[in-house]
């Protein structure tokens, strides 16, 4: 082989290999560029999906606390038996009414309990409030929008879940005149209105008795949300107990027992006979 063909076919392989370079340096230079694009369009993609979730929960957990809101409004002017316009009463019911709508199409409601409350609520507004707060309550928290872990998942076998203690959420009010007495004699700021909750078991056997006695009749169990009642003529749940104490975690007990004295001694002047 002659010296030109050599520098002809090194002249070749060198062309060759600086084409393959090239093309090479190419290919994976647009490989790259392609890779980097579809995981940006991933990023934008799971960003967007976060915040049209974000948007969702936000919308969801306003439509409860709207729905909770209005119901607890409605139930507030009941107890306290402030006469409120007829066109007054009939705009508090409509805006309730609005968001239990919508509440009941964003999730699709298919929990009987809240259905029927709904239906209730529906027909007889005032005389079934206190039960439609309280399926609204019970659905909120197997919302697995807004409690993810709370919904049990179908790809994996969960263990036997353990029974849950049954609790009784309970609301009261406290008598003004006492609370302005705390104001003045102490300079303590008592709350209108206090909530809490106890175990049923945390109960004397006497209070849940009482409890009973009060709720079977219509409800056929104690309520899981107890607004803490006082017997009137009209009913033993229909009027509300004023405590005269100032409740804090650690006298619920004392609470309790006083609300139950103030109970049984309002029933027993209910009983006693007309003096003529």
């Amino acid at each position: 082989m002659d010296a030109t063909t050599s520098t002809i076919i090194t002249a070749g392989i060198v062309a060759f290999v600086g084409l393959a370079t090239t093309w090479l340096t190419n290919y994976f230079t647009s490989n790259r560029e392609s890779k980097q694009w579809e995981r940006q369009q991933q990023a934008e993609q799971e960003k967007r999906q976060r915040e049209e979730k974000t948007a969702e929960l936000d919308r969801r957990r306003e439509t409860y606390q709207n729905a909770l809101t209005h119901l607890s409004n409605l139930m507030s002017f009941d107890r306290e038996d402030l006469s409120l316009p007829k066109e007054e009463q009939i705009k508090l019911i409509g805006e309730a009414q609005k968001w239990l709508n919508v509440l009941c199409l964003a999730v699709k409601a298919k929990d009987d309990a809240f259905l029927t409350a709904l239906e209730e609520f529906t027909g007889s507004p005032l005389n079934n409030v206190e039960e439609m707060r309280e399926a609204v309550l019970k659905l909120s928290t197997t919302d697995d929008l807004l409690f993810p872990d709370a919904a049990p998942s179908s790809q994996k076998k969960l263990p036997e879940p353990k029974a849950q203690e049954p609790t009784i959420h309970f609301s009261m009010q406290i008598d003004d005149d006492f609370r302005r007495e705390q104001v003045i004699n102490a300079g303590i700021q008592v709350p209108r209105i206090y909530n809490f909750t106890r175990p049923l078991s945390q109960l004397t056997q006497s209070q849940r008795q009482l409890l009973a006695h009060i709720y079977f009749t219509k409800h056929r169990e104690i309520p899981g949300v107890v607004s803490l009642p006082m017997p009137t003529v009209n009913g033993p749940s229909e009027g509300r107990w004023q405590g005269k104490i100032n409740p804090t975690e650690d006298n619920l007990a004392d609470v309790l027992k006083l609300w139950e004295q103030d109970y049984k001694d309002a029933q027993n002047n209910l009983n006693k006979p007309a003096q003529s």
